[in-house]
């Protein structure tokens, strides 16, 4: 590095210092779904077993002076990233790997093969499923724990496709739980059951994650294009049986397809016989010039009050964009849930308020040309799907004098 004094002011990522995700292109800095660093090592340069702890470093600093202007270079959307800051040159270091403790610095995803075809997935729009093309994922580690360069306490998340069809995969988790690296968060479609799976939650060594993204067999198989939804859900319930006390994290990704009240109310109840730890609430991703649609907003209001009412306290909801404010896009459903979720939450209770006051003033209001429009206020608050039933039976109740 040349150029820069003690004290100057640079523009450093703490990814780009000493993050690591394994793509199926080779290696880059990190991912936050729609922002990705650049490639830094490439596949073919990972399969040639030839990548030293020297030229990952070399390639880090390559990638910091393209950001400052000292080099030409891809940035990727690192240029564009909130997570991008500044910060005295001094302080700046390229030795060690991991570090990052829970943010998504530690990623593996080096192939695409998958035994879903979900219609989010930028796999399935671009056919791109893919075999590893490397798979010496614990040797490049190894690179930094042999130095002592290796800081443990992170996040790992460990994707793909889908991780349990690796031949390896029971390698690179043994590696992973068993050298200090960090906390597996192992991200798996849950289709396929694995027995190390299970051994690993039962001994509270890993947390998984399982995208469901609907609550009836028919939307999950248009979705998905397979005929997988009550065997999801049986293997997570297995899982779950084996009485682990790791996150435990059951997901939905909102789309066009699964913003039906069917899907909202089937998957709140079967997370209610599943239980998981904590649900999380995530749009669809806004690749390109795509913006998260208003509905995608409204529907993830709906369901975090609806988990919040029936799951009580044994429910953690959890909206994930809050983990991508890398990308302003998540940054705004961010903020824009919340503001609708709390508008919904005052519209419930005006409701119920109404519907208390009605039921003790009934006998006054039943024969009065004022009970109608009692009635048509009720209506224009009946925005959430057993709501129709309720109205009917509150009718019943009104007429009968109650």
């Amino acid at each position: 590095m040349h150029n820069f004094k003690q004290n100057d002011i640079v523009k450093i990522c703490k990814y780009i210092e000493s993050g690591v995700r394994f793509s199926y292109e080779g290696i880059t800095c990190c991912c936050a779904n729609t922002f990705i660093s650049p490639v830094i090592i490439t596949a073919q340069e990972m399969a040639s077993g030839k990548v030293t702890y020297d030229l990952v470093v070399q390639r880090r600093i390559e990638l910091f002076e393209t950001l400052n202007g000292l080099r030409e270079g891809p940035t990727g959307s690192c240029l564009k990233c909130n997570l991008l800051m500044q910060r005295e040159y001094k302080d700046v270091c390229f030795e060690y790997l991991g570090g990052h403790g829970y943010t998504s610095g530690f990623n593996i995803q080096h192939f695409t093969a998958c035994n879903l075809r979900c219609s989010y997935c930028a796999f399935t729009v671009q056919n791109n499923f893919k075999p590893p093309i490397y798979k010496n994922i614990i040797e490049f580690i190894e690179l930094f724990r042999s130095r002592g360069k290796l800081i443990g306490g992170n996040w790992i998340e460990f994707n793909g496709g889908e991780p349990t069809l690796l031949d390896d995969f029971d390698d690179i988790l043994d590696y992973l739980v068993n050298n200090n690296c960090g906390q597996v968060m192992l991200f798996s479609n849950s289709l396929k059951y694995s027995q190390s799976v299970y051994n690993a939650l039962k001994d509270n060594k890993i947390y998984i994650t399982t995208s469901l993204d609907a609550g009836t067999p028919s939307t999950f198989k248009a979705m998905k294009k397979v005929d997988g939804f009550t065997k999801v859900i049986d293997n997570m319930i297995r899982y779950k049986g084996s009485q682990t006390k790791a996150m435990f994290v059951l997901k939905y990704i909102i789309c066009e397809t699964n913003r039906t009240d069917d899907d909202l109310y089937g998957f709140v109840f079967a997370m209610l016989l599943i239980r998981p730890s904590h649900v999380y609430i995530c749009p669809d991703f806004p690749y390109g010039d795509r913006d998260i649609p208003n509905e995608s907003v409204e529907f993830a209001a709906k369901m975090w009050i609806l988990l919040e009412k029936y799951g009580k306290d044994s429910l953690i909801i959890y909206i994930q964009s809050d983990d991508m404010i890398g990308d302003p896009k998540f940054a705004k459903f961010s903020k824009d849930i919340r503001e609708k979720y709390k508008e919904l939450k005052e519209k419930i209770d005006y409701e119920d308020n109404l519907y208390n006051i009605v039921k003790i003033n009934s006998n006054i209001y039943k024969n009065e040309n004022r009970f109608e429009k009692i009635i048509k206020n009720v209506d224009k608050l009946a925005w959430w799907i057993p709501i129709r039933k309720w109205r009917d039976k509150f009718r019943e109740k009104i007429f009968k004098g109650i």
